[in-house]
Parts: structure tokens; C-alpha cells; sequence
């Protein structure tokens, strides 16, 4: 595996509808796949992720549920 970003976010900041930006380096990306890795602590964890990669300027404009649904992370 070759990480790009490890990110540790504290549980509290995980409340509902907010946004965790974590920038990937220019010229990080040298595969032709990438994906994310989410690991949860804790005895019962339990989060709904929706993840996306966008150009940063993007980030501002994405609005909740513009794009399709239906994706599982596992």
C-alpha cells in the first residue's frame, strides 16, 4: 500500500453534515487507482461516510447529495 494522507479526526468533531477536508499533495497521485481506508475505535463505533476526490477549489461548491447514492465503503 502507499499511503498518500493519514488523517486521525477526534470522534467529536464527526457530527452530522460536517465536512473533513484533507488535502492530497500535488503530485501525490502516481497510481492509476486510489481508494480510503476508514478505521473506526472504540466499542461500538458506528459512521456514515460520504467521501469524495475533487480539486480543492471544488470543495466549497459540493452541495450534500449532489452526486448518486448507493456506494458502500467496506
Amino acid at each position: 500500500n502507499d499511503n498518500l494522507v493519514d488523517r486521525t479526526i477526534a470522534g467529536a468533531s464527526l457530527t452530522a453534515g460536517s465536512k473533513h477536508v484533507i488535502p492530497v499533495p500535488p503530485g501525490a497521485i502516481t497510481k492509476r487507482y486510489i481508494g480510503a481506508e476508514y478505521t473506526l475505535g472504540g466499542t461500538t463505533p458506528s459512521v456514515t461516510v460520504t467521501a469524495a476526490l475533487q480539486p480543492l477549489a471544488l470543495v466549497e461548491n459540493r452541495k450534500q447529495g449532489e452526486y448518486a447514492s448507493g456506494y458502500t465503503v467496506s
